[in-house]
């Protein structure tokens, strides 16, 4: 495989529409996001592997790199590619991409009792690495998770950071779990607030009583105890449509014949996800996906890549 560096390079050398290099950074995971033209795709990506090689120079004279987050990085810490390529897999299967050039770490700080892994981007600096608990870097599972699937959860996110909508974000990441119950309920919490939210009313009701035993206060006890009930039920409900969302596009898509169509979905933003299950007919869809690949550049590499058909139809 060609380091995306020199893709990168390339396409910031050619002059014309050079979709078979863009379709190559595409294949490596990385697509331009929503309004990002060629030269702020290129600037982003640059901007990336500058940092890592920059980290690449602190490991190799210091052994250990500090992240922009605080994370102590170390060399030997490094997860290798042979791990890596299991992640792959599932991410190539699912999405149709295959990262090898993103940097992953074992950490040893302690990051929460269960906690498996996760991702950092700074735009600023450039900064993009991911970090998973050191356990996984002798065992394929621990606790509920597997290797495969939670470095596969993480790549995703990786992958994803550029469309910037993180209505779907936890949906696609958890398509690469085996388990079904995680498939389903990995999108219940979206925004970093929503775990607080979810567990806060059964302490609210606690310091109710509380109030009501010790200071007499007399507060109606009723109304928390239904929060407790209604809370979940919202997440829940939220979630669910959040999933009939996508697999409608996706129907709507498989109706055309798309062979990936989630692939597809992974590259666009809720807002289009939504227009293309609204779509009422396959004309409908088809001439949306069209006008699409004509006026974006992330949907004339979708075109190119997974909607040739249709994309042939713009010449």
């Amino acid at each position: 495989m060609i380091r995306p560096e020199k893709i990168i390079a390339e396409l910031a050398a050619r002059q014309d529409e050079a979709l078979d290099l863009w379709a190559e950074l595409d294949e490596n995971g990385l697509f331009p996001g929503e309004n990002e033209d060629k030269t702020a795709f290129i600037n982003r990506c640059r901007s990336i592997f500058d940092f890592y090689r920059r980290m690449e120079c602190e490991l190799r004279e210091n052994g250990a790199a500090v992240s922009a987050f605080g994370l102590k990085l170390r060399r030997e810490a490094r997860i290798p590619e042979d791990i890596m390529r299991e992640a792959s897999a599932k991410t190539g299967k699912l999405y149709g991409f295959k990262i090898n050039w993103a940097k992953g770490f074992f950490v040893t700080e302690k990051m929460g009792l269960l906690w498996g892994g996760s991702s950092w981007y700074d735009p600023q600096s450039g900064e993009m690495v991911f970090i998973v608990r050191p356990a996984f870097k002798y065992r394929k599972k621990w606790f509920i998770y597997r290797r495969d699937e939670l470095l596969a959860h993480e790549l995703c996110h990786v992958a994803h950071t550029p469309v910037a909508d993180d209505k779907l974000e936890e949906f696609f990441a958890y398509q690469t779990s085996d388990s079904r119950f995680r498939r389903y309920l990995g999108n219940i919490f979206v925004r970093g607030m929503d775990a607080f939210i979810f567990i806060a009313p059964p302490f609210i009701l606690l310091a109710v009583q509380m109030m009501n035993i010790f200071a007499g206060t007399g507060i109606a006890e009723w109304p928390f105890w239904a929060l407790i009930g209604l809370v979940p039920a919202g997440f829940l409900i939220r979630n669910q449509r959040s999933r009939n969302l996508y697999f409608r596009a996706k129907t709507k898509l498989e109706q055309l014949k798309v062979k990936l169509p989630q692939a597809v979905l992974f590259r666009c933003t809720c807002r289009e996800i939504a227009a293309i299950a609204a779509a009422r007919s396959d004309g409908e869809l088809r001439a949306w996906l069209i006008e699409r690949i004509k006026s974006t550049q992330r949907f004339k590499i979708i075109g190119y890549r997974f909607l040739r058909e249709i994309a042939d139809e713009t010449e």
